[in-house]
């Protein structure tokens, strides 16, 4: 089976948005890249690298407000702690994005 378009999933990064990936393939054969389980959807036009490991919550986020702010809470609270919480600001006054994993 002829793949040369893996071959330049390669030189995308490991997470990367719809248009970013149709500078250099086809949608069909992203279409076939997902298929063949090469990459994976994350949410609307964003995709990673399967064999590329990632906070998908985080890469949500971070695609769906460009804005915002992601820390660790012991980051900024507690250098020495490491508590895992997750700290996310957006900037007073911008939309809140609907994403979809649960955040208060």
């Amino acid at each position: 089976m002829n793949e040369p378009h893996h071959a330049i999933l390669t030189d995308l990064l490991n997470t990367f948005r719809f248009s970013e990936v149709l500078q250099h393939i086809d949608e069909y054969q992203l279409r076939q890249s997902i298929a063949g389980q090469k990459v994976t959807p994350l949410a609307r036009e964003l995709y990673r690298k399967i064999d590329c490991y990632s906070e998908e919550d985080l890469v949500e986020i971070a695609a769906k407000s460009l804005r915002a702010t992601i820390a660790l809470h012991s980051a900024v609270g507690q250098p020495q702690t490491s508590s895992g919480i997750i700290d996310i600001t957006i900037p007073r006054g911008l939309w809140t994005p609907q994403i979809k994993i649960p955040i208060r």
